[in-house]
């Protein structure tokens, strides 16, 4: 009887053995995966260095809780980096912020390949959230309109109010700017951002709209003999905005 039932119990522990391997191999796919998406490597430029990362470690970690646990885990991801000329790379804790998040600095500038490389290390760790460089970025701003250069008054020659360098630091979002003027007429880049005006001309022949005073802000046009209308106040809304 035990001869016939050996080889079902072989196969037993064969099949066993396969299911943990699976197991264990499906964990570290997805282990690898995790450690993959904790890492935020957008501030990498092959044509820079770097030096400082912010690494933030979850709530109830021990990294969280002793800093002594976080220099040990800086310390082991930094042995286990092989950089390409052999040299060690040393961690400093240099603060932590107002998020929780951790401020790192490296004791040598690295290039792209060996400052990535470090960051996976690091986020190995499974108590790591997120990892990212620790860069300062300038806004720059510039619109994609293909006649923007015709836009003599917005740029930094005569009379130009250099608009530019102001987009840089604010896009005016949220404001709300009156237009006194001519009116305004219909314009792919303006009609999403109207708001409701008023006609505050009585006059029939000047407001040439046929009526007075109304809550209808539209630009009729004022073109005269052989002169084109002007549709000055959509001009004037699209310098605004």
């Amino acid at each position: 009887m035990s001869d016939i039932t050996r080889p079902t119990r072989n196969r037993i522990r064969m099949h066993a053995l396969a299911a943990a391997t699976a197991v264990a191999l499906s964990s570290m796919v997805a282990m690898s995966a995790t450690a993959a998406e904790r890492i935020n490597l957008s501030g990498l430029q092959s044509s820079q260095t770097f030096d400082q990362f912010i690494v933030k470690y979850r709530d109830g970690s021990s990294q969280r809780a002793d800093t002594a646990q976080l220099k040990a885990s800086l310390d082991k991801a930094a042995r286990a980096l092989t950089r390409v000329d052999g040299r060690a790379i040393a961690l400093q804790h240099v603060r932590r912020m107002a998020v929780q998040a951790d401020v790192i600095k490296t004791d040598r500038k690295l290039d792209a390949a060996d400052a990535e490389s470090l960051m996976r290390q690091i986020a190995a760790d499974p108590n790591v959230e997120f990892i990212e460089v620790n860069k300062l970025n300038q806004p720059v701003f510039t619109p994609n309109d293909t006649r923007f250069g015709e836009q003599f008054g917005f740029g930094t020659g005569a009379g130009g109010i250099r608009a530019t360098e102001a987009w840089d630091i604010t896009s005016g979002a949220g404001a709300v700017v009156a237009v006194l003027d001519t009116g305004i007429t219909n314009h792919s880049d303006l009609n999403a951002n109207v708001l409701p005006g008023y006609d505050f001309i009585i006059d029939t022949a000047v407001s040439a709209d046929g009526n007075g005073r109304d809550s209808d802000p539209s630009d009729p046009g004022d073109a005269y003999g052989g002169n084109p209308s002007s549709w000055h106040g959509t001009h004037v809304a699209g310098t605004v905005a």
